[in-house]
């Protein structure tokens, strides 16, 4: 019986995860995101920007988090950062870098000399350093459900890991979950391999180490 509940629940994930990677590209008829003021469809050019750089608010972030997070928990997957808020964000900041999506036209230069308000976030990468590990960790990669399936997502780890290996690092490391019905093969096409994992007792999943060679 065990083994029936676990497989039906695998199922279960999958279709989940399925039905909203089959969900139709965004559109100006169907995302209101895609239409400006005056009702015109327009293609958004984001841009990767230091959180710092554009003056992203801890609680920009944090609605940023939960909305991308929060899908996750629904099928299994629960993390801190499905609940996260502004204070928890001001800590994650405290000793790590992140890099967040802004549309091009709010943008400051990436060479500004000081912050700049810019729009609301719609993706974010952090970049630490974890004790007794080779090279920095990758980590919180989030983007907003409605910017999903556009390659943000790939943008922003491209960007941390360029960010690693111009620093000398010949390698990147990052965590994901067990039996995910999807983020393990994906990063395995981007080259990386599983090299420990990491037991957790609070969540029902552990998570895998991946490292990849840069």
């Amino acid at each position: 019986m065990a083994c029936v509940t676990a497989a039906a629940t695998r199922c279960s994930l999958v279709a989940a995860t399925e039905r909203c990677l089959d969900r139709p590209a965004p559109t100006a008829a169907t995302d209101p995101l895609l239409v400006d003021s005056v009702g015109s469809a327009h293609v958004t050019d984001y841009v990767i920007r230091s959180a710092s750089a554009v003056s992203a608010s801890p609680p920009e972030l944090a609605a940023l988090y939960r909305a991308a997070y929060g899908p996750l928990a629904e099928i299994g997957f629960p993390s801190s950062a499905a609940e996260t808020d502004a204070t928890d964000v001001r800590s994650w900041l405290a000793d790590r870098e992140c890099w967040v999506v802004v549309d091009a036209a709010d943008a400051p230069a990436a060479d500004a000399r000081s912050a700049a308000p810019a729009g609301v976030p719609v993706g974010a990468v952090q970049l630490r350093e974890r004790p007794g590990w080779p090279c920095p960790e990758v980590c919180r990669l989030a983007v907003r459900p409605a910017h999903q399936r556009e390659g943000l997502g790939a943008r922003l780890l491209d960007h941390a890991e360029g960010v690693v290996a111009d620093r000398g690092h010949d390698r990147v490391r990052l965590r994901s979950f067990t039996d995910h019905p999807f983020l393990l093969e994906w990063y395995a096409d981007r080259g990386y391999e599983r090299v420990g994992l990491q037991e957790l007792d609070s969540r029902p999943f552990d998570a895998p180490v991946l490292e990849r060679r840069l």
